[in-house]
């Protein structure tokens, strides 16, 4: 089960930004940063922000697979395989 990201107000992140970015960084969770009631940013430590980006970039490589097995024009294992292994050989 997710847990619920910790949500603070922009006026006690301007106060005590030093301990609210440690927080980010040690617990590892976002901490949703808000303005007048509603949600204006996100505060991530930089290991997370990377974290996500690294699952972002794979789901996209997945996504343009599938498209490419949708419309016929992936390649066989055995030739992805072959290809691998020139690489290696060089």
């Amino acid at each position: 089960m997710a847990k619920h990201p910790d949500v603070i107000p922009l006026t006690v992140l301007a106060r005590r930004a030093e301990s609210v970015v440690e927080r980010a960084r040690s617990s590892g969770q976002p901490i949703v940063i808000t303005q007048r009631g509603q949600a204006t940013g996100v505060l991530l430590s930089v290991a997370e922000y990377e974290r996500s980006q690294r699952a972002q970039e794979l789901l996209l490589i997945v996504a343009r697979g599938e498209a490419e097995i949708s419309e016929h024009e992936g390649h066989t294992v055995s030739s992805v395989i072959a290809e691998a292994e020139a690489l290696l050989a060089d």
